[in-house]
């Protein structure tokens, strides 16, 4: 997905995709990103990982 960069505030990025505004940080840019680039955008849906098991007092008084 392409997106924009419309301008970088400080360390937040404010990317254009189609007509809707997205912040992010600016960090998460590829380095030498600037105002008027434009970036590919993607995402991957990854694994579920098991929630953590919850502290459980196993000690009865």
């Amino acid at each position: 997905m392409e997106a924009f960069v419309d301008r970088i505030e400080g360390e937040v990025a404010v990317l254009l995709i189609g007509e809707r505004q997205w912040s992010l940080p600016a960090a998460l840019l590829p380095a030498g990103t600037r105002e008027g680039d434009s970036v590919e955008l993607s995402a991957k849906k990854l694994k579920r990982r098991p929630a953590p098991a919850p502290d459980i007092d196993w000690k009865r008084s």
